[in-house]
């Protein structure tokens, strides 16, 4: 799979950018057709918003950056991914002996999840189908919420970070929780971390000296493996990022 967008180098104020947010280049071919996804956006710093932490979207390692701005600013690399919430069954017992109409509260995300367990409900996969169906229900269509464990039940959410929550509300019977190995209780995901050591990034003249190098803007390309990229403005004033990045190794069916 190709990354649509190519790059095509220019020291000049507009063009640069509209190879990379929409046009076509013929630079760095070879390393794009490596990469299954990628992701732009704009961002405005304003003065008294000094930070703007990328959000990768979908993609898990970042393996190539690119940054450009009308000012001057830093770039600070992540060192440490966001994680999902994930709640795992202790001690669970299966067959449960449930005898039907049992009820488990979850809320997942912020989204209730109310699961009503049948008689024939007896072994761990049978509940972990019985949890995804209801969630299903709930709108987690897309994906599930219940996975095996070993031999437990785990409980996960389907997004990472601080939003990230799995929380099991309670029961009509305890016994469904010891049967589950499950406790009442909420659990959050962690948001990734930025990296401590950034980069600065200048402009390649003095953008007083003449008006011919105001409009030299800002860049930064890289290629590197991160999951975050933070970028700071450290120009009095207010500045406009421009962010190129893709990640994630494509199946070139080799």
């Amino acid at each position: 799979m190709r990354i649509s967008t190519q790059l095509a180098i220019q020291a000049s104020s507009d063009d640069l950018v509209t190879l990379i947010f929409g046009g076509s280049g013929n630079l760095l071919n070879e390393v794009l057709d490596t990469l299954a996804r990628g992701t732009s956006g704009t961002y405005d710093l304003i003065e008294g918003e000094q930070d703007v932490v990328i959000a990768l979207g979908d993609i898990a390692i970042a393996r190539m950056v690119y940054l450009e701005a009308d000012g001057e600013f830093s770039v600070t690399f992540g060192s440490g991914t966001a994680t999902r919430a994930v709640v795992t069954g202790v001690a669970g017992t299966y067959p449960t002996a449930f005898v039907g109409g049992e009820l488990l509260d979850l809320l997942i995300d912020g989204v209730a999840v109310a699961v009503s367990f049948d008689v024939a409900d007896q072994t761990r996969d049978q509940v972990l189908a019985r949890v995804n169906f209801f969630a299903s229900l709930a709108g987690f269509v897309a994906t599930q919420i219940a996975y095996r464990a070993g031999t437990q039940l785990e409980l996960r959410s389907p997004t990472t970070g601080g939003g990230s929550t799995v929380e099991v509300l309670g029961t009509t019977d305890p016994a469904v929780l010891t049967a589950l190995g499950l406790v009442v209780g909420v659990t959050a995901g962690a948001a990734a971390q930025p990296g401590t050591s950034p980069l600065a990034i200048v402009r390649p003249a003095d953008a007083t000296a003449n008006a011919v190098a105001y409009g030299v803007k800002s860049y930064f390309l890289a290629t590197c493996s991160t999951t975050q990229v933070k970028v700071s403005n450290t120009t009095a004033g207010p500045i406009k990022i421009n962010a190129f990045v893709a990640g994630d190794l494509a199946d070139l069916g080799c």
